[in-house]
């Protein structure tokens, strides 16, 4: 439906994923989601649940689940064919129709979330649609909450790859190191007994570097079957360029442990000794890269800029290519060339070498260093052979350094050129970093709905419901028991001390937090005035926050507040107070504590109010008084 990537933005966001609201059109903002509550069906006669009956306390039904996929995806592509065959942009009553038919759900992501109902709603859509889907602020929003705010794994997942990487290489370089120490190249010799030592504390780390390739290796094969369910194997596996560079990555990592590992307790020889340094190295390479890999997964900014080099490096793909014929063509000119009886091996003779007795792959050597701008042949200290140098050598030169010159410019001009584009940038940092967030959570929601009571045909309800206004509250139907309740419940909690301890460092007056109302109500308590202190909480605030960052890093990031987890993973201009405020977030999930501005608004509204009912009361007891 969407055609190419090209096309991306054509289709309003509304059509692909089609809440109906009452018969009305599906409005998407930056500000404001579709609130998956509003397709709520009940399974047997397909009655809409809509708030008001949710509200009213039929909170309970799941989801209906269809047998046949297929099925599901029919009234989907029909209707988004439909619209787009009629170009109607904006209206989305037919595709809402449509997808308002029994949507099927899974049932083992079945739950009265409204962020989780929306995510996995995106699971039904076509990769392509599902990839534009997450190109929306507002998705993107709800994804990152989901996966890396709300989650007892998501943060969790991604500090504990980062350490295994991390250990991986520590554990690699010593090897390596240890390995070198105990054999020197060359004439260098080392005690026996050093040497033993050495070994010793080498085979360790070998070890170790099995066992930590081992578990990346299941880690990797995990995420594949998690993109193959999802239906975006071919995008984020076999057309990704992290996925290949962690397939050879991992498997030099695993052959130079198994090396390693044959070796434990033999005497090494000088060649296996330069084998596994010289397998090591290409580990080293390779896994570095994966660390690149990993952090654009997981760091939105590294995301946003790693996409920016995929695109230059397919951009510069085409000037590469014809960079490298024209180096292969002027290094066998000049090879050419320069043996002629006019020239007389001037060429080969500014090398040290004799004339007739250079290489043809030292010519490409001039050649690139004529494009780094080394003077390989006027170098000054062979003066003669220059002046030698026949009309055909210095033309080469000349259109050799002119032809580079075009060739830079053409792709500079071809970078500006795709970035003035309409829509180069709508999809920065999409497929390293918002698909891979969306195909982690389906991962973790397949996963440990089974492993914490859900099972896989078990409905159920979120532990924690929002109420209107926003807040948050314990929904009285689940099981006190769900771990994601329990974490969320200490999020939330630990979401409001961090704001009132960091913007005790503030100007803002601590009245202007959200425990504003909590020091009105309890002025006469020895914590509300302590509460009201700023250098009360300066003091305990800079004994609890290094303690609280360090517990929250050893912990994987399960204690850290949400502030903290948007300041690391998601630095956005978006949320400009991230680190000591709560974003203004979903339209479905928008905390009343970040809508300070209108609540001071609505309170002078209901001010003016009042004193109009005063006023018509005053007069109506006047006339009163009248009679």
């Amino acid at each position: 439906v969407a055609g190419t990537e090209d096309d991306e933005g054509i289709i309003p966001f509304d059509l692909l994923v089609g809440f109906s609201g009452a018969g009305a059109d599906t409005k998407m903002s930056e500000g404001t989601v579709a609130s998956a509550e509003d397709c709520f069906f009940d399974e047997e006669d397909g009655t809409d649940f809509g708030p008001a009956h949710r509200h009213g306390g039929d909170r309970t039904r799941s989801h209906a689940v269809r047998e046949d996929p297929a099925a599901a995806f029919r009234p989907i592509f029909a209707a988004a064919a439909s619209v787009a065959s009629s170009r109607v942009v904006g209206r989305g009553n037919a595709f809402a129709a449509a997808i308002s038919a029994k949507p099927a759900l899974p049932s083992a992501l079945s739950t009265t979330s409204p962020e989780r109902s929306f995510l996995s709603r995106l699971r039904l859509l076509h990769p392509r649609l599902r990839r534009q889907a997450c190109s929306v602020p507002p998705v993107q929003s709800v994804l990152f909450r989901a996966v890396l705010v709300e989650s007892p794994w998501g943060c969790a997942a991604a500090l504990w790859q980062g350490m295994t990487l991390g250990g991986s290489m520590a554990m690699l370089r010593l090897a390596l190191d240890g390995l070198a120490a105990a054999h020197p190249p060359g004439l260098g010799v080392v005690h026996p007994e050093d040497a033993e030592e050495i070994m010793t504390r080498v085979d360790k780390y070998a070890l170790a570097l099995l066992g930590l390739t081992s578990y990346l290796i299941v880690a990797e094969a995990v995420r594949w079957a998690a993109c193959a369910r999802t239906n975006v194997f071919d995008s984020q596996v076999f057309r990704s360029f992290w996925s290949w560079i962690a397939v050879v990555g991992l498997d030099l990592l695993l052959a130079t442990a198994i090396v390693f590992v044959i070796q434990r307790g033999r005497n090494w020889s000088r060649d296996s000794v330069d084998t596994a340094l010289r397998v090591g190295a290409a580990a080293s390479g390779f896994m570095w890269v994966r660390i690149v890999g990993y952090l654009s997964q997981w760091w939105y900014g590294m995301g946003r800029f790693m996409d920016l080099v995929m695109r230059l490096a397919r951009l510069l793909l085409c000037p590469l290519v014809f960079l490298g014929v024209l180096v292969a063509a002027f290094a066998q000119m000049f090879n050419s060339v320069d043996n002629t009886s006019t020239n007389g091996g001037a060429l080969c003779a500014s090398s040290g070498k004799s004339a007739g007795t250079c290489s043809p792959w030292e010519y490409y050597w001039a050649a690139y260093l004529l494009l780094l701008g080394i003077p390989s042949v006027m170098d000054g200290e062979e003066e003669e052979e220059a002046r030698a140098m026949d009309a055909g050598i210095v033309v080469l030169l000349v259109l050799f350094t002119l032809t580079v010159i075009i060739l830079l410019l053409s792709a500079l001009l071809l970078v500006v050129f795709d970035s003035k584009r309409p829509g180069g940038n709508d999809t920065a940092a999409l497929d390293s970093y918002w698909l891979h967030l969306l195909s982690f959570h389906f991962l973790q929601s397949g996963s440990s709905w089974r492993c914490f009571g859900r099972g896989r045909g078990g409905g159920g309800t979120e532990p924690l419901a929002r109420g209107e206004g926003g807040k948050v509250g314990i929904d009285a139907t689940a099981s006190p028991r769900h771990l994601s309740g329990r974490f969320l419940a200490v999020s939330l909690w630990s979401e409001r001390w961090w704001r009132l301890l960091v913007g005790s460092y503030s100007s803002d007056s601590l009245k202007k937090t959200d425990l504003w109302y909590v020091q009105g109500e309890a002025r006469r308590k020895l914590s509300s005035r302590a509460l009201s202190s700023k250098w009360a909480l300066r003091l305990l605030g800079a004994a609890v926050i290094p303690v609280w960052l360090l517990l929250g890093l050893a912990t994987l990031g399960l204690l850290w507040p949400p502030q903290v987890k948007r300041w690391l993973f998601y630095p956005s201009e978006r949320w400009a107070d991230q680190f000591t405020a709560t974003p203004g977030g979903v339209g479905v999930d928008r905390d009343v504590a970040s809508l300070r501005n209108e609540m001071v608004h609505i309170k002078a509204m209901m001010y003016e109010q009042s004193l109009d009912v005063q006023f018509e009361m005053r007069e109506l007891r006047d006339k009163v008084s009248a009679l």
